[in-house]
């Protein structure tokens, strides 16, 4: 039975998945949610207590960051990471609510992070890639598009099987009708959030297939991305050895 913990939205591990080499994602590293902001301080003590989380990824924006907070998880201690995925001219109008297209709203959206955000993605990678980062939990506010993509290109990025991504991105499908229905009563997201097309609510499988596939048309797949945008070859090296084992 999976960890739970109040007012943990959308939070699940990462772990025990299949990886190129007959190697597997390592178990305890490697958590992924929505946003923590309504973790009480008990929660977010004893989440830390039980998982030992050192590193969180905070995929906000900053302002969004700032306006929302950690909740509990602020009285916690870890090292946190702010590195804000977005996506350029995207944003409206004083909300933390991006402007999705009304066609095909996702995968652009995703492919947009590598495009406007590099800086990001590549400060993520570097310090989950660091041997002293420990468990790790990356989030977002809703914990399906930042971090869904964000968790994507990572697993990608280590060899993790394709099918085992796509299951990953949409385990949470089931609960996030509940998770926008929290996310409508703060103050970053309120309203704005009915304007979404009904097709960027959802996490379907097509949707990860066709983003995976887009990495690979456009530059050449995650782990080329990563080498074009500076990240070298020992620092993929270590972030292999630190989130996979031989599957024994």
């Amino acid at each position: 039975m999976p960890a739970s913990y109040e007012g943990a939205l959308n939070f699940r591990e990462v772990s025990g998945l299949p990886a190129a080499g007959g190697r597997r994602l390592r178990r305890g590293l490697l958590y992924r949610s929505g946003t923590p902001q309504l973790m009480p301080e008990a929660a977010a003590r004893r989440m830390g207590h039980e998982l030992g989380i050192r590193l969180v990824v905070d995929l906000r924006q900053i302002q969004e960051a700032e306006r929302e907070g950690q909740g509990g998880l602020a009285a916690v201690k870890h090292r946190r990471l702010s590195a804000p995925f977005f996506v350029a001219a995207a944003q409206q109008a004083g909300s933390a609510v991006p402007a999705f297209r009304e066609t095909d709203p996702l995968v652009p959206h995703y492919v947009g992070y590598l495009q406007s955000s590099q800086e990001s993605v590549l400060a993520m990678f570097r310090a989950l890639a660091n041997p002293e980062a420990g468990p790790a939990l990356l989030h977002c506010t809703a914990g399906k598009d930042r971090t869904g993509a964000a968790m994507m290109m990572l697993l990608d990025a280590i060899g993790v099987e394709r099918s085992c991504i796509v299951a990953d991105y949409v385990a949470g499908a089931d609960e996030i009708a509940t998770v926008f229905q929290t996310l409508a009563s703060l103050p970053s997201y309120g309203e704005r959030l009915a304007a979404m097309p009904a097709e960027a609510k959802n996490t379907v499988p097509d949707t990860a297939e066709r983003y995976l596939a887009a990495l690979d048309e456009q530059f050449g797949g995650i782990r080329k991305w990563l080498r074009d945008a500076g990240l070298g070859d020992n620092e993929l090296a270590a972030l292999d050895d630190r989130l996979t084992e031989l599957d024994r």
